[in-house]
């Protein structure tokens, strides 16, 4: 059965955190797919609500994953993929790795 969008419920509480933890696992698994365009990823992302994602850090791994298959992106695809990071729900170990990048 599939719903109209605006019949659409946000999944709440452990239900939602259950759907953030198996979409940022899903990402992780299409991230190095050449064939999973980077505004498919982003939709990807944006498709579970931040507050179901205690932490970036898995979305981060499938990130930078995702970056350096498709290098040849635009730097407004680019920007539009990063701008979903969430800079504070990072732990200090990913913060440092991503400081050691740029």
């Amino acid at each position: 059965m599939v719903l109209p969008l605006n019949d659409w419920k946000q999944p709440v509480g452990e239900a939602a955190s259950l759907l953030g933890q198996a979409l940022g696992q899903l990402g992780a698994n299409f991230a190095p797919d050449l064939h999973f365009n980077p505004c498919e990823f982003e939709a990807l992302i944006r498709v579970v609500p931040d507050a179901a994602r205690e932490s970036h850090d898995q979305l981060y791994i499938a990130m930078d994953i995702s970056l350096k298959v498709h290098a040849g992106i635009s730097d407004h695809e680019n920007m539009r993929i990063c701008s979903t990071l969430k800079h504070e729900k990072l732990s200090a170990k990913t913060v440092r790795h991503l400081s050691r990048k740029t």
